[in-house]
């Protein structure tokens, strides 16, 4: 079995957690015997592939030029969707500067359109599919990927059911969860040696108003905790990130921000931490957050989204627009003990290993295998 997996074409020089999932995905089910490539090309020659993969209609532009060239080619589809609706909230509340004053003046198709527009401008390999996107429609490219691919594959039921509130029936499903490796469970404490800090809050995402580290860094102030930081910096949000530094500069050394780092070391970085927390605008799974928790931090995290399916009543739940909710959510996570049921929680049921298995029993029921 060949399969090609396809996803944003900056998802490498600007990962995310759909970069995670495709790359842990393909690692594991090559470790089944699937031979996997990935191509961030938006109309490659599938000629050598049984079936194609894509990952993310959030982002739809890239996606939807992919989908059609599959079609072309009479390639079967499945569809990772990672699939909200939080954009709309996001827009209104969490946008910035002159950017969100302008985006709040239109519709979320005008909205879309015009977010299209601008990474386009930022980076000219999307020119054509933002072009295409002006003709068709963010949500009618949603509409067209999701109905039309031979399966999709959602990473909860919560977004299983959103997708069909929003889009109607789709061909079929496999709900295939997001999942975490077992390394972050290991001690290890160079980096709490390193900073002299060690019971810290911590946030890992990357510095996008969607992970919403601004609230967070308000609703800091003033709790005495150290609050550490670490994400990339997109350039699409440089100023966002310039807007947390200032704030951590002016912290007196309770915030520390630092760059994204590797996997191992970010074992480390958990280890030291008491508590991990998320407040984004809305969460699909939250990784870091499965992550946090095998590592034995308490876990805060947005009530926005499908966090529950995967955290049920073993997390501190907040309201992202609400900083005093935030504050509450963390300082209950910090003065509890830690969540070790959750901890077996996710080993027992959010593994690779299991998602591998999942994926691959969704491409052969799409090929007839």
């Amino acid at each position: 079995m060949k399969i090609l997996m396809q996803n944003r074409v900056d998802a490498f020089s600007a990962p995310g957690g759909d970069t995670v999932q495709m790359r842990k995905t393909k690692e594991y089910l090559e470790k089944l015997g699937v031979t996997v490539d990935i191509s961030l090309a938006l109309e490659p020659d599938l000629g050598r592939y049984d079936l194609v993969h894509l990952f993310n209609v959030a982002r739809i532009h890239e996606t939807y030029l992919q989908f059609l060239n599959a079609k072309r080619q009479h390639k079967p589809v499945v569809v990772s969707t990672i699939y909200s609706d939080y954009f709309d909230e996001l827009d209104i509340k969490g946008a910035y500067g002159i950017k969100g004053s302008i985006l709040k003046k239109f519709s979320k198709e005008g909205r879309e359109k015009l977010k299209c527009v601008y990474r386009a401008v930022m980076d000219l390999r999307q020119v054509k599919a933002s072009w295409r996107l002006l003709k068709v429609g963010f949500t009618e490219e949603q509409k067209q990927v999701i109905q039309g691919a031979d399966m999709i594959l959602p990473n909860s039921n919560m977004e299983l059911a959103k997708v069909r509130d929003n889009f109607g029936a789709v061909r079929d499903s496999e709900v295939v969860p997001n999942a975490v490796e077992p390394q972050f469970i290991e001690k290890d404490s160079s980096f709490a040696d390193q900073y002299g800090q060690k019971d810290y809050v911590l946030c890992v995402a990357n510095y996008i108003p969607r992970k919403n580290q601004h609230n967070l860094l308000r609703a800091m102030q003033g709790t005495g905790l150290v609050l550490v930081m670490i994400g990339g910096i997109v350039n699409t949000h440089i100023g966002y990130y310039k807007r947390l530094k200032k704030m951590s500069d002016q912290s007196d050394g309770k915030i520390i921000v630092l760059p994204k780092t590797t996997q191992e070391k970010l074992v480390s970085i958990y280890s030291g931490a008491r508590v991990i927390a998320l407040p984004s605008w809305g969460e699909t799974t939250g990784l870091s957050c499965l992550e946090g928790a095998l590592a034995g931090c308490n876990v805060v995290i947005t009530d926005r989204g499908y966090t529950r399916e995967y955290f049920r009543d073993m997390a501190y739940y907040c309201d992202p627009a609400d900083v005093g909710s935030i504050r509450e959510a963390v300082l209950k996570a910090y003065q509890a003990p830690p969540a070790t049921k959750l901890k077996e929680h996710i080993l027992n049921n959010y593994t690779w290993d299991k998602t591998a298995e999942a994926t691959l029993n969704a491409y052969r029921r799409v090929l007839g295998k």
